[in-house]
Order: C-alpha cells, then sequence, then structure tokens
C-alpha cells in the first residue's frame, strides 16, 4: 500500500511538472506595469538607409621594391599624402650593393672572353701542329707501302720482312695520331663551352644587376596622390587592432614588398558597407548625401552605383559579428579638390516611401524561432503576436498583421521568465 502511494504521487508531480512547461512555453507573458510600451501608428515610412564607408581610388597602381634577390635599403620616399606627377620619384633605393655586383659581373664577363680568345688561339696553334703531324704520319704510312710491295726476287727474305714491320708500324703510328688529335679536338670544344657558359652567366648576370639599378628609382606612371603602406617585414604574429608604422627612409625592404601606391584622385567612389537587413532598400541609381568626417560643414552628392550581391569578407577578424554585410559602391556627382582617398565618410542614401504603412519603433519587433513576432497587450498579459515586416528604415519598420492602435510592448517580456526560471516541484523520491 505505501509503494502504491508514492507510486501515485511520483505520477502526479511527473503531471504537474510536464503542465508548467507546456505553460512557460505557451502561455503569454504577465503584464508588467513597468514594461514600455508602444502603439501601432500608421503613417509614411521612408526607407532611407544611414551607412558608413570610405573614399577610395578607381585607380591605383602599388610601387614595389625590385626583385634584387637581397633586401634594399630606403634612401627616398615620399609621405602619404604627397602629390605627384608623372615622371615624378616617389621611392628610391641605395644602388651600393647593386653596382658592385653590377662591376662584379661585368668584370667575370671580361675574363671569360679573354679565356675564350686564348682558348681558340691555343686551339688553333695545336690544330696547326696536329695537321703536320698527321701529313707526316701519312708520308711514312704510303712510303712504307711502297717499300712493303717490292719484288723479292730484288731484295732478300729478312729485308722484306723489315720492310712489313716498318708499315705496320707507320700505320700503328698513324692510327694513335688520328685517335690522339680527335680527343684533343673533343677537350678543346669541352673547354670551349665551359668558358662559353661562363660567358654567358656573367653577361646575364651583367644585366640582371643593370636593370636593378635601373629600377632601383620608382617613378609614378600617372598624376596622383602617394599612399605608403605599413611595414610588415619582421613581423611574424598579427592581433586585432595592432598598428604597424608606415615605410620610411632607412628600413630594409624585402624583394616584391609594395611599399606605396599611387593613388587617382580625379576618379573617387564611396564604398561603404551596409548590413544584410538594410540592403533590400538599396539598388543603383538611388540618390544619396554624403558627409566627410574631414569636412564637416560640406555635404556632397552622389549617386548609388551597385550593391555587391556577395557578403563582403574583411578576413578572420570582422568587427561586423554575426550580421553580415555587402559593399555598397557610390560614385559622387561633383569632386572637392580637398577630398583624399581614405577619408571617412557618412551617407543617407534616399530610399522609396512607404505611404498608408502600420509602423513601430525597430526595436518592438522580435524573433522567435525565425520568425517576427510583437508581444501585444492584451487582458493584463503580453501574447506574441506573429506579424510581417514589409520595410525597415534605421528606426521605424513597417508591419502588417496587427491593428491600428495596438499597445505593444518595446522589452521583451518573457526575457525575465527565461533569465529567472520559476521553482519546479521535486519528484517524489529524488531526494532519497
Amino acid at each position: 500500500m505505501t509503494t502504491r502511494y508514492a507510486v501515485s504521487a511520483a505520477g502526479t508531480v511527473v503531471v504537474l511538472t510536464t503542465l508548467g512547461i507546456v505553460a512557460a512555453d505557451r502561455w503569454p507573458a504577465s503584464l508588467d506595469a513597468d514594461m514600455p510600451t508602444a502603439r501601432v501608428t500608421r503613417g509614411t515610412l521612408a526607407l532611407d538607409v544611414q551607412i558608413s564607408g570610405e573614399l577610395r581610388a578607381k585607380r591605383s597602381v602599388p610601387m614595389t621594391t625590385p626583385r634584387a634577390g637581397v633586401s634594399l635599403p630606403l634612401v627616398v620616399l615620399a609621405g602619404t599624402g604627397a602629390a605627384v606627377q608623372a615622371g615624378d620619384i616617389v621611392m628610391e633605393f641605395d644602388p651600393a650593393e647593386q653596382a658592385h655586383a653590377l662591376e662584379q659581373s661585368r668584370s667575370e664577363l671580361e675574363e671569360a672572353e679573354q679565356e675564350i680568345v686564348k682558348l681558340q688561339a691555343d686551339a688553333d696553334v695545336r690544330q696547326a701542329e696536329g695537321d703536320v703531324e698527321l701529313l707526316t704520319a701519312r708520308f711514312d704510312v704510303r712510303r712504307a707501302e711502297l717499300q712493303a710491295v717490292a719484288d723479292l726476287n730484288l731484295i732478300g727474305a729478312n729485308e722484306a720482312k723489315r720492310r712489313a714491320l716498318t708499315l705496320e708500324e707507320a700505320q700503328r703510328r698513324l692510327e694513335e695520331l688520328e685517335g690522339a688529335l680527335s680527343s684533343r679536338d673533343a677537350i678543346n670544344r669541352a673547354s670551349l663551352a665551359v668558358l662559353e657558359e661562363r660567358r654567358t652567366q656573367a653577361r646575364l648576370a651583367s644585366r640582371q644587376a643593370q636593370q636593378i639599378i635601373d629600377n632601383l628609382v620608382v617613378r609614378a606612371p600617372f598624376d596622383g596622390v602617394v599612399v605608403v603602406r605599413e611595414n610588415r617585414d619582421g613581423v611574424t604574429l598579427f592581433f586585432s587592432g595592432m598598428t604597424l608604422p608606415e615605410y620610411r627612409v632607412g628600413d630594409m625592404v624585402r624583394p616584391g614588398r609594395v611599399v606605396a601606391e599611387i593613388v587617382e584622385v580625379g576618379q573617387l567612389q564611396i564604398v561603404a558597407k551596409v548590413d544584410e537587413l538594410e540592403s533590400p532598400n538599396l539598388k543603383a541609381g538611388q540618390t544619396a548625401v554624403v558627409r566627410v568626417d574631414g569636412l564637416p560643414d560640406h555635404t556632397l552628392a552622389a549617386t548609388v552605383e551597385a550593391v555587391a550581391g556577395m557578403v563582403s569578407s574583411d578576413g578572420f577578424f570582422n568587427a561586423s559579428g554575426p550580421v553580415r554585410e555587402f559593399d555598397v559602391f557610390l560614385q559622387l556627382d561633383t569632386l572637392d579638390p580637398r577630398l583624399r582617398p581614405g577619408m571617412s565618410v557618412q551617407v543617407t542614401v534616399a530610399g522609396r516611401s512607404l505611404s498608408d504603412a502600420l509602423l513601430l519603433p525597430r526595436h518592438a519587433v522580435f524573433e522567435t524561432e525565425g520568425e517576427p513576432v510583437v508581444y501585444v497587450s492584451e487582458d493584463g498579459v503580453f501574447a506574441a503576436q506573429p506579424v510581417t515586416v514589409v520595410g525597415r528604415s534605421e528606426d521605424f519598420v513597417a508591419i502588417e498583421g496587427v491593428a491600428e492602435g495596438t499597445e505593444v510592448a518595446l522589452l521583451d517580456p518573457t526575457a525575465r521568465d527565461r533569465a529567472d526560471p520559476p521553482n519546479q516541484p521535486t519528484p517524489a523520491g529524488a531526494a532519497q
């Protein structure tokens, strides 16, 4: 009997616990007298978009260090913001080491050429001597052949045998001489090929050194403004917010490094970012008002050129958080000579207007399971009411699904319940 009672009590607790969970999930939150609220109003919503960005040049050319194989000392560098014309010197590197390399390669080239001349002269002398020796050996063979065919009746047997041996010796000497001359010719050709390769390498080294020296003076390809890059040579660890100094005179710069850029100030555009919630309000052709942070009392007109179709990427450290952002490109209608690439700007893009729309403050709409809802005040409680968002501005949203004049919460009334859940009854036997 005691066992049946314990089981019955435990079952009652489980049922009550289950009902409590269902009620917490489905029942409306209690009305809080301190809860800030707003009423749905009807009006016109201007879908203007506020975005931030910076000025960038449409045309820019990087100024790189010549590929010399070694780091080069920087001796001249125009500063950031310096105006240059086509042909002006932007940066210059110390030519001392490359001048030494050029002098050494030229010396090796001259030495190789002199050795080639000497080798060819010696080969010509040895060739003439070999020709004489070869002609003599052939004459000896021919004479021995003539003597060996004499009539045996005129000479004795011993003399005939001696003449035969003399012929064999002459033929052997001729064969050895031809082999020696052939080997000597091969050695001469190989030696000449080695010297010619040395000469070719020295000539290439000389040309390369001269080309590097010619490239040590870097000039502007067109009229523009200099933007000096950060010096990252020797830096192996980067972290968010890290500030690096710009390149300056005296730095040792690695080959191929981009030290500066030349940007054309006559063609500036604005590159800004818009989050994914605002991007539907932007399209090409919309007009905008631009305020440059460096010129606070001056406004400029611009036009939206394009909105990127893919999410922009700022690398591993992205300050935008979980909200995705898209690049927006705007063209200034008129240029101000005081504008420079890199200046930050604030842009207000004029969007379309929604007339006779139901409006609420933007923070009165919440998201539950991926769907927008508002919390409507009804009979002392806040009930979740699904709505459809038809437009957003920086401060307001246009919605459908609730009536004009409806009172809604400006804070999530269920947040307190989630942060401080009610006490749950302890199941029977849990403490045993």
